[in-house]
């Protein structure tokens, strides 16, 4: 299955909807402007919260605390790669490897791919 996401540009903070093969809005997804590190809020479409993502500011590398439908679900933590990035998924055994910043990243479980994502340049 795919998913799509398109982002509102020119925006204080990020906010965008996610959008299934048929163009369906399934989730909507958004950062919060003031606080203590990043925090990505993942909503349905009723506007309730099923998870959230969240920067933990003590540390020597960028660690991010899941939770999903409140309880914690794992941690996402930065590590050295001698190209691009690489995060682990502690907690699920997940590894993404790639450019985050060029939106060009992939997650896998072992061998086997759970997730590409690509960035589309300038599609209205």
């Amino acid at each position: 299955m795919k998913f799509y996401i398109k982002q509102q540009p020119f925006s204080w903070h990020e906010r965008f909807t996610i959008r299934d093969e048929k163009g369906r809005d399934v989730l909507a997804a958004e950062s919060e402007l003031i606080s203590p590190g990043a925090k990505l809020h993942l909503l349905d479409m009723s506007g309730r919260e099923i998870g959230l993502i969240h920067q933990q500011l003590l540390g020597w590398r960028p660690r991010y605390r899941v939770e999903i439908n409140g309880r914690q679900a794992g941690f996402v933590v930065r590590r050295f790669a001698l190209a691009g990035s690489r995060f682990d998924f502690d907690g699920l055994g997940w590894v993404a490897e790639g450019t985050f910043g060029s939106h060009d990243f992939t997650v896998y479980d072992q061998e086997r791919v759970v997730m590409t994502v690509r960035k589309a340049r300038l599609s209205w």
